[in-house]
């Protein structure tokens, strides 16, 4: 949640100055005043608050002026798939299957997936995998939702079929991993909003995972997951 201060700044919407009064930030150091709050629109890709060059990219997305500028080119998706699948080779999760890599409009991926708010959708037959993911993402983005479907590749290929939130927490767990190797700012917001996501697939599955992992590494992560298979 974007934090409460008392400090002189200036309004993203607005462009003026907030003075001594109240207002919000989000985690790139943007700041909205009590006035704007309850306008301002949070960026689908890297979460900041959107200005008022923000676009709308469909399905009421909006997209910040900084990600307009650093969508994800067809380049860095293939050489980032090969950096994450070369970081889970390196741990016992190893070899991950390849995937063809697609990106789609926001809806394109609610048709395929069937529900609202999809960024991901990992889809196969037998071996033969798709990574679908939203278009408009920046690089930090991408492989969040990337390291998160590679893993329920990972589930299939071993054919492990935990509960969903065993399943969804696994591979938010490989998301964690990926974000922290990463290490930049957005990298760290994201896990900050994954870790503190009141889901109860989603986040509340991150943190059973976590708490594996933290204790045993992936191999503990591993054994438990095959458990509630």
């Amino acid at each position: 949640m974007p934090d409460l201060r008392l400090r002189v700044k200036t309004c993203i919407l607005g462009s003026h100055p907030i003075g001594w009064g109240r207002y919000y930030m989000d985690w790139a150091g943007n700041c909205v005043c009590e006035t704007h709050r309850s306008q301002v629109q949070f960026c689908v890709s890297c979460g900041r608050f959107c200005d008022t060059h923000a676009i709308n990219v469909g399905g009421g997305d909006m997209l910040c002026s900084i990600c307009q500028r650093n969508i994800i080119t067809e380049e860095q998706c293939a050489s980032m798939a090969r950096w994450i699948k070369e970081c889970y080779r390196r741990t016992p999760i190893g070899h991950v299957e390849m995937c063809r890599l697609r990106s789609m409009t926001p809806e394109q991926l609610r048709q395929r997936s069937g529900r609202p708010g999809v960024l991901g959708l990992a889809q196969g037959v037998g071996r033969d995998y798709t990574v679908f993911f939203y278009r408009h993402i920046s690089v930090v983005a991408f492989a969040d939702i990337l390291a998160h479907e590679l893993l329920h590749i990972w589930q299939y290929d071993h054919n492990i079929s935990p509960d969903a939130v065993h399943c969804e927490g696994f591979c938010n767990l490989g998301s964690y991993f990926i974000l922290n190797a990463i290490g930049n700012a957005e990298a760290k917001a994201r896990i900050e909003r994954q870790l503190q996501s009141p889901d109860p697939v989603y986040g509340e599955g991150l943190r059973i995972m976590k708490h594996y992992y933290d204790h045993g590494g992936w191999q503990e992560a591993i054994r438990e997951l095959r458990v509630k298979s």
